[in-house]
């Protein structure tokens, strides 16, 4: 899954996202209530119907429900909503799990990805947000090391289709084991156990040079600069923050 900040968002993996806290805030009319009845007007030993308390404690519950989550400030861009390019392909879970197991469409946001499996592979996002974008963020995925503990790499950022800089990513922090009796374990880092979770990482960067401008294009993507391991890579969320 490849997925940037709000009033605006930008993420690869573009990566999909990633830890955030949200909060339910209830509007000021559904906290106050109801009006009161014309029978509580009528004086003070009136008292409402149970059917009347119970349509307005639903209206609230409804109101509440519509305003769910938190306003952010970072734009977020789903690597699969993006334009994959040079053979990239998006990857999805698309039936239910038949085990216990994890998987990299399961963890990821929206359950898909952009899948970089070689050298000229990537996906493009234009900036969308009406602001130049001076940091991103990017959740990607890249492979274990054979012994276990990660490796680390880069993919490379273009704007407007010229080289801007590369993102420096790895998977230290990712790649835990629960095959061999270790499932729901936290800390197993040994790829001989099998049945991996825990494929998607953070990193975030400034943006060199001058802020990605309104309705730029910016690419990630594996090029012959790119550092990297051998095997593949697969971005994630990508998330922006407008320049203030």
């Amino acid at each position: 899954m490849l997925t940037i900040p709000r009033p605006r968002r930008l993420t690869v993996a573009a990566v999909a996202a990633v830890g955030a806290m949200c909060v339910s805030v209830l509007p000021a009319a559904a906290t106050q209530g109801a009006p009161p009845s014309k029978a509580l007007r009528a004086g003070p030993t009136a008292h409402a119907p149970r059917q009347a308390q119970a349509q307005a404690q639903a209206q609230a519950q409804a109101a509440a429900s519509a305003v769910v989550g938190a306003t952010t400030p970072f734009s977020v861009y789903e690597a699969e909503a993006g334009t994959p390019g040079g053979g990239a392909a998006v990857r999805s879970l698309t039936s239910a799990p038949t085990t216990q197991y994890s998987s990299a469409a399961l963890e990821a946001s929206g359950h898909s990805y952009v899948h970089l499996g070689g050298t000229g592979q990537s996906v493009q996002w234009t900036n969308t947000t009406g602001q130049p974008i001076s940091f991103i963020n990017i959740r990607a995925g890249i492979p274990d090391s054979a012994s276990g503990g990660g490796l680390t790499g880069t993919l490379n950022l273009y704007v407007n289709g010229v080289f801007r800089q590369a993102l420096n990513l790895n998977s230290r922090q990712s790649w835990v084991y629960e095959g061999n009796g270790n499932y729901n374990t936290s800390d197993n880092q040994n790829p001989a156990d099998g049945d991996p979770r825990v494929f998607w990482d953070e990193s975030h960067t400034f943006v060199t040079g001058s802020p990605i401008p309104a309705g730029a294009t910016s690419r990630c993507g594996r090029t012959p600069r790119t550092a990297r391991p051998s095997t593949t890579w697969t971005p994630s969320t990508w998330r922006t923050r407008p320049r203030r």
